[in-house]
This record gives C-alpha cells, structure tokens and sequence, in this order.
C-alpha cells in the first residue's frame, strides 16, 4: 500500500512538474524535480531519485542541500568517488553555520571509508560528532569502520556510545548482534537482531542483517520471513531477492531459488549478483545451457568476474567442450592466479581430455597454494590410484583425512585404494565409516567386501 500511495503520489506531483518548469520557483527547496527525487529516494529508488536531482541542480548549482542528496543516492549506486565528489561540492557551497554540517561530515566519513582512507574517514566523524555529539549515526560509522579493520573492542565501543546517545537506533544493536553472531555468540547475538528490529522496524538494513544471522545459525525458514519483510520495505533492490535465493539454495529448494533470481533481474536487469547466482542454481540443476548463458550475461556486465569464469569453466567441462573450458580457466587464472578453485578445475578439464600427468600437475598446483584444502588431496589420489601409485596415493587420502576428519572423498578414494591393495579389511572399515555417516553404497559392492575381508582376516 505505501509503495502505491507515493507511487500515486508521485504521478500528482510530476504532472505539476511540467507547469512548474515554466517558472522557476523562488527556492530550489520548492523545485519540482527536487521534490520528486526525495520521493523516489524515500522509496529507494536510487535512479530515478538521482535523474531528477540532477535536474533541479542544472537549475541551481549551489544548492549545498542537493549535493548532499546527491552524495547519499551515489553511496547507495555504489559510486564512491563521485559521492565523495558530490559532498566536496556541497560543503563548498553549505554555510559554515549549517546545521546539516555534522551529517555532511558523516557522510564524508562514510566514503572516505570505503575508499579505504581511514585516517581520513576517522576525522571527518571526529568532526561530525564535535558539531553533533549526539549524532548516533555517527558514532555508529565509526563503529563499522574499527569492524573492517578487525578492531573489534573498539568497534562495539563505538556501537553501545550509539546506543547510549540514541537508544532506538536500531542499526546499532544490529552491528552489535552480527559481530556476536560471528563471533559465536549466537544466542546473545540474536537478542540484539532482535531488539533492532523492534527499535527501528522500517529500517530495512535491520532486517537484512537478523536474515544473515539467521541463515549463519541455519534457521533459513525465519531467515526467509526476514528477507520477505525487507522485500516489502525496499521491493526495488535487487540484492534482497539474490538473498532470498541464497537462502533457498541453503534449504536445497533450487526451483524457488531460480524464482528469486528472475524477480531480482526483472527489478535490475544489470545486477550482476543476481545473474551470477542465477547461473549457480542452473548449474546445480544439469541446466547447463542456461547456466552457461547467465554467466555469459554476467560476464557481459562484469568482464573480469573470476569466479563466473571459473563457474563457466565447470559447465563446459560438464558439457564436454573441453577448448572453451580450457580458455575460460586460463582466462580466469590470468586475472587471479591464486583462485581456490582454478587449479583444481583445470585439474578436472585435463582429467576429462585423459591427460592424466598434466592434470596430477595441476592438483598438485592447487596442493601448494592452498594446503589446507582437502580437495586437491583426495583428487590427486584418486588419480594416483587410476594409475596404481597406491603408496602416493594413499598418503593424500590421509592428509585430507588429518586436515578433515570427516572428509568423504578422503575416506571414498582411500576405501577404493585398500580395494586396488588388496587390504579388504581396511577398505571394508572405511565402508563402514562411510555407511554410518550417511554414505549410500552400492549393497552388493558391500557385501563382496564384507567376504573378502572376512576371507582375508581367517
């Protein structure tokens, strides 16, 4: 119903839009266009706010006020550099005596932030909070930029000094809660969500973060409740719906997910996230023309996204188009030669063309640069057991076994090595292992090693 009214709203005040232009009115405060962008910033509606921002600032372009709007809906795009562009114009033109200097400060705070310049961010909150000391936000900011810098005492000081100036300020108690959350804390963490949401209930932001916690504990369906709350708050961000299939994707529910991705794409056909988690769930699927055809989108938007090469380099291994997969790997190994992936696909693209000693190379690659995943482990071995270099073979599984105890493939690939040595009795207590874990194993496969094991051990 709100989304309706200002959308109503909205067409009352732009049909006034084009009498008003005629004569400009005698404050920018009263522009036509100025009104309409804080109606479509209000429904977040970033663009659209921003298209006629810019055209009330064409007309007046000392209007401090429209700088500062201008600031915050580039933040939002995700355009810093031109955000913090924006604010420089509006504390040019913004007198000194202004009450809006502290947010003006904060909001500088915010871009220096992002930007990576903290010494920067840190005084211009200083600043803010010299002119405002009770300005919550503020300190809030501050809070956020001491979490990315892994300062976490100082981050949740920063976050209750909020709290203590504005105690409905939601966002506070959430920053709050998700670091508890990450910290395994997740009961204590939880009564903080909990409480943001109920301080600041059309804070989109709060919810968002209780869903991310929610989903960190496993509680997908309360998780799903959240996200469809921040839906109707914001239904024009995409990244609320990319959520929603995450969650979905979690709860093995690809069909729904797949749903979630298209809703996000039909509010933001360029959102590059959504396309890409699109192509996931395809894949998950056996989708795999689909699939290759979000990535290629995705790719479109975003050229130098490695993991959409690499998810790419998956599907044509899967769809036996070993050349493309070979260019789609290397393409992504140029950008980043360390992906935790890379290696190992390449490993599965020379796998599948029967070059074995060339895809042992590449797993042993991905070995030295991430020795604490147990993929490259029981991969290798599985391909040292194809060619009856059991010892070597057997030395991965149980690599992958110590850094992973309970490490299916390690067990799986050393259950078929014992078979290939002959150690029935070994292999037939990793069958068991497996059994009990979950694994389903062929009956008949079982049953044969069970006697041969019993025949072995007389």
């Amino acid at each position: 119903m709100r989304h309706a009214a200002l959308l109503t709203a909205l067409t009352l005040l732009l049909t006034v839009c084009t009498k008003q232009r005629a004569t400009t009115p005698s404050s920018p405060l009263k522009d036509a266009d100025y009104i309409a962008a804080q109606a479509f910033a209000e429904e977040r509606d970033w663009e659209m706010a921003h298209v006629h921002l810019t055209r009330t600032l064409r007309r007046w372009p000392k209007f401090a006020r429209g700088h500062l709007l201008a600031a915050q809906l580039l933040h939002k795009q995700g355009k810093p550099h031109a955000a913090l562009k924006a604010a420089y114009l509006a504390q040019k033109y913004l007198h000194q005596r202004s009450p809006l200097q502290c947010r003006l400060f904060n909001q500088i705070g915010q871009l220096q932030g992002l930007l990576g310049n903290t010494e920067a961010a840190m005084k211009a909150f200083s600043r803010a909070l010299l002119l405002n000391p009770k300005l919550a936000e503020a300190y809030n900011n501050m809070g956020i930029l001491w979490s990315t810098k892994n300062k976490i005492g100082r981050a949740l000081k920063q976050f209750r000094l909020a709290i203590k100036v504005d105690p409905n300020f939601g966002m506070a108690y959430a920053n709050i809660g998700m670091i508890l959350v990450a910290h395994k804390k997740v009961k204590e963490g939880m009564v903080y969500l909990d409480k943001a949401v109920k301080k600041s209930p059309k804070e989109v932001d709060v919810w968002l973060k209780r869903a991310l916690a929610r989903k960190l504990s496993q509680n997908y369906a309360g998780a799903l409740l959240d996200l469809q709350v921040a839906a109707k708050l914001s239904p024009n961000v995409p990244n609320i719906y990319v959520e929603m299939g995450n969650v979905r994707l979690r709860m093995r529910n690809e069909k729904g997910a797949i749903k979630a991705y298209n809703q996000a794409i039909k509010v933001d056909p360029s959102s590059v996230n959504a396309w890409y988690s699109l192509g996931v769930a395809y894949g998950i699927q056996k989708r795999y023309q689909e699939a290759l055809g979000a990535f290629q989108k995705t790719l479109q938007l975003k050229p130098k996204y490695v993991d959409a090469l690499v998810n790419m380099a998956g599907i044509q291994l899967q769809m036996k188009r070993y050349r493309r997969a070979n260019a789609s790997i290397d393409a992504a190994l140029k950008l980043n030669p360390n992906h935790p992936s890379g290696h190992l696909i390449r490993g599965n693209v020379l796998f599948a063309q029967g070059k074995v000693q060339e895809a042992i190379a590449a797993y042993s690659e991905s070995i030295k640069k991430f020795p604490k995943d147990v993929r490259g482990y029981y991969i290798r071995a599985e391909l040292y057991r194809r060619t009856k270099a059991y010892e070597k073979a057997l030395e991965d599984c149980n690599k992958a076994i110590e850094l992973n105890p309970r490490a299916v493939g390690g067990f799986w690939v050393r259950m078929q090595v014992f078979i290939g040595m002959k150690a029935y009795v070994r292999a037939y207590h990793d069958a068991r292992y497996l059994q009990s874990i979950g694994v389903n194993l062929n009956p008949e496969m079982l049953k044969d090693l069970e006697a041969k094991a019993r025949s072995t051990a007389k």
